[in-house]
């Protein structure tokens, strides 16, 4: 799997906004397993101008397949899922639940994964990330996913949970692409969660069905 971050976040001195590209690696990289993400070799899409409810305008299609937020408001954690399917279960758990180390403010994050496709024999799509508040450094991991007889399961291994340098820029954007593998015919997608050194890891959510029986089999390439 590969991946390029998009990273935006304010400069305090004069609120002037920054893109930073993440420099290109292989699948092979050191701390990413196989099937798993390292940096794509593809240019990353611009960032796009700031929707009316705040948040960035962002892929293809503009469409959340899978949403979620986490966070922390009066001292307590909390978390609601947006769109797609939770995976497993999910306790919001911050680095210290103790009321004097979490944020004194409203802190939150909001994870999303849309733009799942597959072209030729690679799968494409996106996962992106925004905070507010005292949320410190952030990171994302994904994962693509297959059924099978017994439900889904994952299809390659989730991206190391840092698998780049953690930012602390407000908005986070990755696009991801990953070989489809040879054998039988099978439904995928994709699913992700996001990180925040002060509110701990959010929800791991999963798309809802999105690319139906397609001959690349139980492994990726």
């Amino acid at each position: 799997m590969r991946r390029r971050r998009i990273t935006v976040g304010i400069v305090t001195a004069g609120l002037a906004v920054s893109a930073i590209l993440a420099g290109t690696g292989s699948a092979a990289a050191a701390g990413s397993p196989p099937g798993s993400a390292a940096q794509s070799t593809t240019p990353p899409k611009a960032h796009d101008p700031i929707a009316a409810n705040g948040r960035p305008a962002v892929g293809r299609k503009g469409r959340a397949a899978a949403a979620a937020e986490w966070g922390v408001t009066n001292g307590k954690p909390w978390y609601k899922i947006l769109k797609g399917t939770q995976v497993g279960k999910y306790t919001p758990n911050p680095p210290a639940l103790r009321p004097t180390a979490l944020p004194a403010v409203t802190t939150y994050c909001h994870e999303q994964v849309d733009n799942i496709s597959l072209s030729g024999r690679t799968f494409y799509w996106d996962t992106w990330q925004e905070c507010f508040g005292n949320y410190g450094l952030q990171d994302m991991r994904t994962q693509m996913w297959r059924s099978s007889w017994s439900g889904w399961r994952g299809y390659g291994a989730w991206t190391p949970d840092t698998p780049s340098p953690p930012t602390s820029a407000s908005y986070i954007f990755d696009n991801w692409t990953l070989g489809c593998g040879s054998g039988g015919k099978y439904d995928y997608t994709a699913a992700m969660s996001g990180w925040a050194s002060q509110i701990g890891r959010g929800p791991n959510i999963r798309a809802a069905n999105t690319l139906r029986q397609y001959y690349c089999g139980t492994s990726p390439a």
